[in-house]
């Protein structure tokens, strides 16, 4: 999964339903920015946690750390 992806899909995850253009475009800054802040919790846990990306992706510690890091940033981008 693309980091642009990985972004959407962990706010959909937090957020209990898929977020669509329309959806987000409605929610307020409030709202916006507490969902960015839920994900980037859960982006520090797994940045000190070894694992796997998914299930077809492994990846070695340096550039698992540059993918969490792009998904980290491209979120804060949103």
């Amino acid at each position: 999964m693309k980091a642009y992806e990985k972004a959407w899909d962990l706010l959909s995850k937090i957020n209990g339903q898929v977020i669509d253009d329309e959806m987000w475009n409605k929610a307020s800054d409030y709202a916006k920015k507490d969902l960015k802040r839920k994900a980037n919790i859960v982006i520090d846990e797994v940045i000190g946690t070894e694992m796997l990306i998914d299930e077809d992706t492994y990846v070695e510690t340096k550039s698992y750390l540059a993918y969490w890091q792009e998904v980290r940033g491209l979120l804060n981008a949103l």
